[in-house]
């Protein structure tokens, strides 16, 4: 197979013929990669079909994948090979442009997280999805992975009454690209890119409360955000009260000082004891789940490895089932405003 070599019409059959689902990807960057390998492991026979505005990704994609299909565009993917999903994995900026005009398709859709770069973006994805009767899936993938098995545990009162959660996300790299970097593009820094994750798991793990932000600060190379510039933060820290009682702490950075690769933790006091989910040894893919009793550490359940596919793996599941609309996926319209708030709170006027 020649990888940068376009499909013909006939080189996929139409849904009617199929006896597999066909998924086309666009944007193939690390994420996007990733999923398609994550997809190709769990889905047997299914088509695989990408597209990005850079050549050499079509070909990287094409070595990774040799059956994979390459497209030249979004809209010839749609057009020519007419998948039955899609996942869309391009800057931030063109979310919102890229689920809409599958969806006008009448195609469901998994999205790289955030949705949109703003509670308005969120919505209007979200009510679209909704009105067309149509999957969406996010790439929350932390829920995922085994912070789910904490959950039974809070139920279970054996932490007693939760306390306080603490919660940080510090990157000593961050991103490579250079549109991260801008507001316009990503709709903020650190927080819209690794807090958004802590301020989900916090929302599943509580069964979705009412979130209050008090106070927001955040910086970009040590010196404030304001409301005129396009830089984003590259360190942040918030206050928040979820279900009008309980004070939630979140902190994340790119490009500090965490000692290794990664410092994630997810950290909620009881008046029993703990439940504390943290990357393993400074790493981005290795992750326990504990409960802690005094001076003691109990482990619950570990992940290691291809687990940051979890996300796209639930939402193929949920799709061999059913195509309709998920009301889960409303959700994120709240993640979104939490979002907006801190940015909101933390950006000098």
């Amino acid at each position: 197979m020649e990888t940068t070599a376009l499909p013909q019409k006939d080189d996929v059959k139409s849904p009617a013929t199929r006896h597999a689902p066909a998924i086309g990807f666009v944007g193939l960057g690390h994420i996007g990669l990733s999923r398609m390998e994550m997809l190709a492991r769990i889905s047997g026979k299914s088509i695989l079909m990408a597209t990005d505005v850079i050549p050499e990704r079509l070909k990287q994609a094409a070595g990774v994948l040799p059956d994979v299909i390459i497209y030249p565009s979004f809209d010839d993917l749609l057009a020519k090979g007419k998948p039955d999903a899609v996942v869309i994995s391009t800057p931030n900026s063109m979310h919102a442009a890229h689920c809409q005009r599958a969806m006008e398709e009448g195609i469901p859709v998994f999205c790289q997280k955030p949705l949109g770069r703003n509670t308005g973006e969120t919505s209007s994805i979200i009510e679209m999805a909704q009105s067309r009767n149509l999957l969406l899936g996010i790439d929350f993938t932390y829920r995922y992975a085994c912070f789910s098995s904490l959950k039974p545990l809070l139920e279970s009162g054996e932490i007693g009454k939760p306390v306080a959660i603490e919660m940080c996300f510090h990157n000593a790299y961050g991103p490579d690209k250079n549109w991260f970097y801008h507001r316009s593009s990503a709709g903020g820094g650190c927080v819209i890119d690794l807090g958004i994750h802590l301020i989900d798991m916090m929302l599943w793990l509580l069964d979705y409360p009412g979130v209050e932000v008090i106070a927001s600060m955040m910086s970009s190379k040590g010196k404030p955000l304001t409301a005129e510039g396009q830089e984003v933060e590259d360190f942040a820290l918030a206050l928040l009260c979820a279900g009008g009682n309980l004070p939630v702490s979140l902190t994340c950075s790119w490009h500090s000082s965490p000692g290794a690769g990664a410092d994630f933790s997810f950290h909620l006091h009881g008046t029993l004891g703990a439940l504390s989910f943290r990357n393993k040894g400074g790493s981005f893919y290795d992750f326990e789940a504990v409960r802690l009793h005094g001076d003691k550490t109990i482990p619950v359940s570990e992940e290691t490895g291809i687990w940051g596919g979890s996300a796209i793996a639930h939402w193929f599941r949920k799709l061999g089932e059913s195509a309709a609309f998920d009301p889960g996926s409303i959700r994120a319209v709240q993640v979104a405003e939490i979002v907006d708030e801190i940015y909101r709170k933390g950006i000098s006027h």
